[in-house]
């Protein structure tokens, strides 16, 4: 569980893109997260028109796996985590933005075939992250993930206004561990109403981290 983010902001600056009332935000979109989705998130509490024939790839080393059928297998737990890093890998390299996302995070948790350092890795994989969270709005996982190695200076030189910025869009875009993260971080600057906003909007989407603040600290959702 990572630490709440208002016991990490000393300082905290101003989001670059804010809004001055409650009644100006636009709510977060319907999105479906399972209880294991939100669990593979838990640790952020805090295109193919490239020419294949010039494209070297081992399409053998993953069986000629889609992509997506690389995404299924992972959340069904498969152990062969090298065959789908093998996967996620090359279509990252013909600029797909969720395999960006896939080699990011095998990476990040130490399932890729990379032989650099620790510190080139996390470099690579906050470079990932942020290609796939600059993608329009359509991967909240990567700008979840991008703000919160940013946060803590992983790969990158920390920032707090950057980190709150991409937060924020995940948050806008449906991600509950985001949504908690931003709440804590307006409660933490005393703007209470928008903190409430968004630890209330988590709760009533079954959050658990943010039904118990809310029971905590007798906020009604």
């Amino acid at each position: 569980m990572l630490t709440v983010l208002q016991d990490i902001f000393r300082n905290p600056e101003e989001p670059t893109s804010r809004h001055n009332s409650i009644k100006a935000i636009k709510a977060p979109p319907e999105r479906k997260m399972t209880q294991s989705t939100i669990a593979a998130a838990e640790d952020c509490i805090i295109n193919f028109n490239s020419d294949l024939d010039s494209f070297n790839a081992d399409w053998d080393s993953f069986d000629y796996m889609t992509l997506d059928k690389a995404i299924e297998y992972h959340k069904n737990d498969s152990k062969d985590k090298q065959k789908l890093y093998k996967c996620f890998d090359t279509y990252a390299e013909m600029d797909n933005p969720r395999a960006k996302y896939w080699k990011a995070y095998y990476i990040s948790k130490g399932w890729s075939d990379l032989k650099c350092s620790d510190k080139e890795k996390q470099e690579l994989s906050v470079q990932l992250f942020k290609e796939a969270a600059d993608y329009g709005d359509e991967i909240p996982d990567a700008q979840l993930r991008y703000a919160t190695m940013v946060m803590q200076g992983k790969g990158v030189k920390q920032d707090k206004g950057e980190a709150i910025k991409y937060f924020l869009k995940a948050a806008k875009n449906g991600h509950l561990v985001a949504m908690f993260n931003i709440a804590t971080f307006y409660y933490s600057n005393n703007e209470k109403e928008l903190g409430n906003y968004y630890m209330i909007s988590a709760a009533n989407k079954d959050y658990l981290q943010a039904i118990n603040y809310c029971k905590k600290n007798n906020i009604s959702y």
